[in-house]
């Protein structure tokens, strides 16, 4: 299988339909947490990625990435949980963003 290389500095579009639910909770959120829907977006692909990357036991989604992905990835990760966290506190009243 041909090995997947990242680069972080290219942009893609993804579009995706979601129910007008969703957008609301979305909404919501964005506003309290003075985030674009589309960092929410982010931020929840890349807790996606994070979830089946550490439950990949067979390494079947890392044998496809080239090496390094991973430093690339912790960044990405890294900055996701940083925002979150403030999103998260601010919504609990601990504290402002």
């Amino acid at each position: 299988m041909r090995k997947l290389s990242l680069k972080p500095a290219n942009i893609i579009t993804i579009s995706t339909k979601i129910t007008e639910y969703e957008n609301t909770i979305l909404d919501v959120i964005a506003d309290e947490c003075n985030l674009t829907k589309s960092k929410l977006i982010k931020i929840a692909i890349t807790k996606l990625i994070e979830e089946i990357i550490q439950n990949d036991t067979r390494n079947i989604i890392q044998s496809r990435l080239i090496s390094g992905y991973n430093i690339v990835f912790n960044t990405i990760k890294e900055d996701s949980n940083i925002t979150l966290d403030k999103c998260i506190s601010r919504i609990r009243g601990s504290a402002p963003i």
